[in-house]
């Protein structure tokens, strides 16, 4: 039997607003890293700032990873396959036949 089903894809606002953090920090990242190694800076004031850079950059990350994992909008199509799966009888690690 054929059945077509529709699915709705819809943007998570959260992850969209974590995501735009995260590239954020990462850009503020590499561009001072890339001023310091072109214009030669050095010292202990520039090397804590580029840390203080790459800590929030790990933040903003980590926050993205959490909210991914635990987001049911998120994690909607993954769940949703499992549903079918168990329906189908299919275990997790099996192709539906």
């Amino acid at each position: 039997m054929n059945h077509d089903f529709q699915i709705r894809t819809a943007g998570c606002p959260e992850y969209q607003r974590l995501l735009r953090e995260c590239q954020c920090a990462l850009v503020a990242w590499k561009k001072r890293s890339e001023e310091i190694t072109f214009g030669g800076q050095q010292g202990k004031e520039v090397g804590d700032g580029l840390q203080r850079l790459q800590a929030e950059y790990a933040r903003a990350y980590n926050r993205l990873e959490r909210h991914a994992g635990s987001c049911r909008v998120c994690n909607f199509p993954s769940d949703y396959g499992r549903r079918i799966d168990s329906v189908n009888g299919a275990r997790d690690n099996e192709l539906p036949t």
